[in-house]
């Protein structure tokens, strides 16, 4: 099974925020969307970073809740692992399992 194939089921819209947005907003943008990860993008919307639930609830752990009024782009995950429409399933797996992360945004032309 494909990348293509999960999105023909599961839709193709993704939950971005400009990095100077706050954990707090974050935080609310994941609720409210009941996602577990937002794609930071910069001005013109190519992928700086990622930010997960993980990573909000590491950020307070380590920093206490002060860190919400914080910015995302200090505690977002730079290093983003994508893939593409084409991929397979069992090429994904190897991916999330070799680097630990639970969220890739599926990347079209750039």
């Amino acid at each position: 099974m494909s990348v293509a194939a999960i999105l023909k089921e599961k839709g193709t819209d993704v939950a971005t925020a400009p990095g100077k947005t706050t954990l707090a907003e974050i935080a609310v943008l994941l609720d409210r969307r009941r996602i577990g990860a937002v794609v930071i993008t910069g001005p013109r919307g190519a992928i700086e970073g990622i930010v997960s639930e993980r990573d909000i609830v590491s950020a307070v752990a380590r920093s206490g809740t002060d860190v919400l009024n914080r910015p995302v782009s200090e505690v977002m995950t730079r290093a983003v692992r994508s893939c593409g429409p084409t991929d397979s399933i069992y090429e994904l797996m190897n991916v999330m399992t070799e680097h630990r992360v639970r969220h890739l945004p599926v990347v079209v032309d750039g």
